[in-house]
């Protein structure tokens, strides 16, 4: 790899720390060149702003979550329902095991961006859809295989999850406790999706 592909690499690995360490609006280009040891200048060089860094940055975080969420959820080794909680189980197990910091990059934005950034606004949003429809599409499989009741419907239902483990990384945040991820994956597993 060159030394000018190096240095771009190392602003995303850098982008991609800092803004989850002290959020977009937090970090500064100065901070994010600094954290590189990058002359003035590099990073305009790379990048003609921080949103396009940003942007970059959760582009390759929104493929790295889409190609773990797949592998975790289509692998066909493991009844779908099975799949599902050990897929939040892991996650759950990462956010507390990180002390409760950082968590999901798509969330963090969210919360901070959307209000402010219609480019990164549609970004989220297409991501949080693939999200979606992965998770729709291990409830439809396990639907199908009997392991949920036939009434559930997949897609408001992945809905509806996606949209409580957001929340609950949020409470867990809050509360520097794992107590929000166990409430999700027992009212999630023991009720909701019970057979």
């Amino acid at each position: 790899m060159n030394a000018k592909r190096d240095t771009r690499e190392s602003l995303i690995e850098a982008g991609r720390k800092l803004f989850l360490t002290h959020g977009y609006h937090s970090t500064g280009v100065e901070a994010l060149r600094g954290e590189v040891g990058a002359p003035k200048g590099v990073f305009y060089y790379h990048f003609p702003s921080k949103e396009a860094l940003g942007l970059e940055v959760l582009g390759r975080y929104a493929r790295e979550s889409d190609e773990r969420t797949r592998a975790l959820l289509q692998d066909p080794a493991r009844p779908p329902i099975e799949r599902l909680r050990r897929y939040f189980e892991d996650m759950g197990e990462m956010f507390c095991g990180a002390g409760f910091a950082g968590g999901c990059m798509l969330g963090n934005f969210a919360q901070e961006l959307a209000d402010s950034s219609e480019c990164f606004r549609e970004a989220l949003d297409g991501s949080f859809d693939r999200w979606q429809a992965v998770i729709a599409d291990t409830l439809r499989e396990a639907r199908d295989r009997g392991e949920v009741p036939a009434s559930m419907d997949p897609e408001a239902t992945a809905g509806f999850l996606l949209n409580a483990w957001q929340g609950t990384i949020l409470r867990a945040k809050v509360t520097k406790s794992r107590l929000p991820v166990d409430h999700f994956l027992d009212v999630t597993f023991r009720i909701l999706l019970a057979a």
